[in-house]
């Protein structure tokens, strides 16, 4: 998981590791500092959060993250449909 790209991308949104740390639900900007060096883990119940705070959909997320591209929606895809941000993500789980 490459976490140096992800905090790269927060640091270059100008978003603070309080900002994600609220979004998740965490006390302090510390708990999140944790996931992006590696101490935590990151859970997968927290993709969407961090997409929404970072203005990404999904998938250009777990690509920073992964480094590879993922299809999660093939019906999106085979229809031509808008890709789902990870707000209407979260809202289909």
């Amino acid at each position: 998981m490459n976490l140096k790209e992800l905090s790269r991308y927060r640091i270059q949104k100008k978003v603070t590791l309080l900002e994600m740390a609220n979004e998740l639900g965490l006390k302090t900007a510390g708990g999140y500092s944790r996931i992006e060096s590696g101490e935590v883990r990151m859970k997968v119940d927290q993709l969407p959060a961090i997409a929404r705070v970072l203005e990404l959909d999904i998938y250009k997320l777990i690509k920073i993250l992964f480094g590879v591209e993922v299809d999660l929606c093939s019906t999106c895809r085979s229809s031509k449909q808008k890709e789902p941000t990870a707000q209407a993500w979260t809202a289909q789980r």
